[in-house]
């Protein structure tokens, strides 16, 4: 669901590239790509769990794939920016609907079947609701060290998704064109 949200954002946004779509793409992307990030990581925690060695090797591989994709979308990026907006996020919803066509019909269930258990609406709606919550512990409950590594993060991870911003505020405040972001 999350993979398809930002195909069918990406694809408005295609079709009429203007302020409202595009935060609408972007608003997609952090939201459905945070859920897709989280999935990835229990699938590979299913699948490679009972192993340290080859669980830390699994996410490192993860983690380099990962930025070699952030590098190279940034020049690809920049390269379509030049033949305007709506190749941008066509050629990104086109890559996702890609992206979720290979999710759909080639990932299989990673858990073993004595394993799974049954979905419970209400224990979901629980853990949602806490969930806010819960993580304000890391803050209080921990000490200090804890309490610093938390803001950091917090603090580290922000400028990840603000790239667009960054690129609106440039090119407005100091004129730059989207192939100065490429080169």
């Amino acid at each position: 669901v999350g993979q398809l949200s930002i195909v069918a954002a990406h694809l408005i946004a295609a079709v009429e590239p203007d302020i409202v779509t595009i935060c609408l793409a972007k608003a997609a992307a952090m939201l459905c790509g945070g859920q897709l990030y989280v999935i990835s990581q229990t699938m590979i925690a299913d699948l490679t769990g009972s192993s340290p060695e080859r669980l830390s090797a699994v996410m490192g591989t993860q983690s380099a794939l990962l930025s070699g994709g952030f590098l190279s979308g940034a020049i690809l990026g920049g390269r379509l920016a030049e033949r305007g907006l709506r190749v941008c996020y066509g050629t990104s919803a086109i890559l996702a609907c890609a992206a979720a066509a290979n999710f759909l019909w080639r990932m299989p269930e990673t858990l073993s079947e004595k394993d799974r258990v049954p979905f419970d609406t209400r224990e979901a709606r629980r853990k949602v609701l806490e969930s806010p919550v819960s993580c304000t512990k890391l803050l209080v409950g921990h000490g200090a060290a804890i309490r610093m590594l938390s803001v950091l993060l917090v603090l580290q991870s922000i400028p990840m998704n603000m790239g667009d911003i960054f690129q609106v505020f440039t090119s407005s405040e100091w004129g730059l064109k989207p192939k100065d972001f490429s080169h």
